[in-house]
């Protein structure tokens, strides 16, 4: 009775060894399939190329962008800007960074998204098949990308200065070879220049670097000076004494009176001589006293107008040679008449000579 109840257990524990044997082996089975299945689906996720885009973009960042090695865009002056600065422009300039299929450039072989800066775009990548796995997946990477961001570049600039005044750019004096032209006329001056040596301006050229170009000027003495292109450059012909300066103002404020008690008939027709005589008296040469005479002809039916001289501004003066100037003046005429009070302005170039006798014009044109 023992031996068989002691083959009866040797046999059931063979049977419970045998299953547990069977079921170990196929919990392996079923692991191993899982790890495959795993390594599977793992395998497909990389393999998608919209993971692979949205994995490279997550470190798409304005810094990243900005330390690309060929970002910048060629032209750059680095003599005014630093690699760092323009760099720096370029981070500063970004805002939310995203991406766009470019479904027109993509292929089975090459797919090309658009990076995109608050919706607008700056550049773009392209990804490609870099190698296949046991599964047959394909592995894509982003094998290119290029930015431009020439749109950041400022234009170059031009700016005309007298010859010793001086020019910085982004707080970089600029030096000679950034001087694009000599012996520059100053303009409306043309037909003084025959016939005297008067100073003259050259230009600078200037840029680009990326974002804002900042020019400043200043005059030999190291005062800033505002230039814009509505600037009169001749306001910077200075090169009379003080006391020059206000005999000249004495002589113009004398002139402009005469010629106005002239050109209106002060005191009627019968002062017309007198007042012809007085202004004649302030002239030098032939040229211009002809011309006052041929002018009494068209104010021999002129009433006196009650003109009054109301101001006179001296707006620069210049010495030239042989004792003589040029000035540039603006004086303000109010007139009374029939038809009310009128206020006239008027500015005029006039050629003064130091004579014997003083000062005298020897030209004068309006402008």
């Amino acid at each position: 009775m023992i031996e068989k109840l002691e083959r009866m257990f040797r046999r059931t524990d063979r049977f419970w060894l045998i299953l547990a044997v069977c079921a170990l082996s196929f919990l392996v089975v079923v692991g191993i399939g899982l790890l495959i299945f795993w390594d599977f689906m793992a395998a497909y996720e990389i393999s998608r190329p919209k993971n692979a885009i949205e994995s490279f973009m997550a470190d798409v960042t304005p810094a990243y962008i900005s330390q690309i090695e060929d970002v910048l865009p060629e032209g750059i002056d680095y003599a005014l800007q630093s690699e760092e600065e323009a760099r720096k422009v370029i981070a500063d300039s970004l805002g939310s960074i995203s991406y766009a299929k470019n479904t027109k450039l993509s292929t089975e072989e090459k797919m090309v998204y658009m990076v995109l800066n608050s919706g607008k775009p700056v550049g773009q990548v392209a990804m490609t098949v870099v190698r296949s796995d046991g599964f047959g997946f394909d592995y894509w990477e982003v094998t290119e990308q290029t930015y431009d961001f020439s749109y950041l570049l400022c234009q170059p600039m031009d700016i005309t200065v007298p010859e010793e005044f001086l020019v910085h750019a982004n707080g970089v004096q600029l030096g000679e070879s950034y001087i694009t032209a000599r012996d520059v006329q100053f303009e409306s001056l043309e037909e003084y220049y025959a016939k005297y040596d008067l100073p003259t301006l050259c230009t600078y050229g200037v840029g680009p670097v990326m974002g804002e170009l900042s020019l400043t000027v200043t005059d030999p003495a190291g005062e800033p000076v505002e230039i814009t292109a509505e600037t009169d450059m001749k306001q910077f012909l200075k090169n009379c004494t003080d006391e020059e300066v206000e005999a000249l103002q004495d002589f113009l404020t004398k002139f402009v009176q005469r010629y106005t008690d002239f050109t209106s008939v002060t005191g009627g027709q019968g002062k017309m001589q007198r007042n012809y005589n007085q202004l004649v008296a302030l002239i030098s040469g032939n040229t211009l006293a002809q011309r006052m005479k041929e002018a009494m002809v068209g104010l021999i039916w002129v009433t006196d107008r009650n003109a009054s001289v109301e101001e006179i501004t001296l707006n620069m003066c210049l010495r030239l040679e042989e004792g003589r100037y040029l000035c540039d003046f603006t004086y303000v005429v109010d007139t009374n008449d029939f038809s009310g009070s009128v206020e006239s302005t008027s500015r005029v170039e006039m050629v003064v000579v130091e004579t014997k006798y003083g000062l005298k014009a020897e030209s004068m044109v309006s402008k």
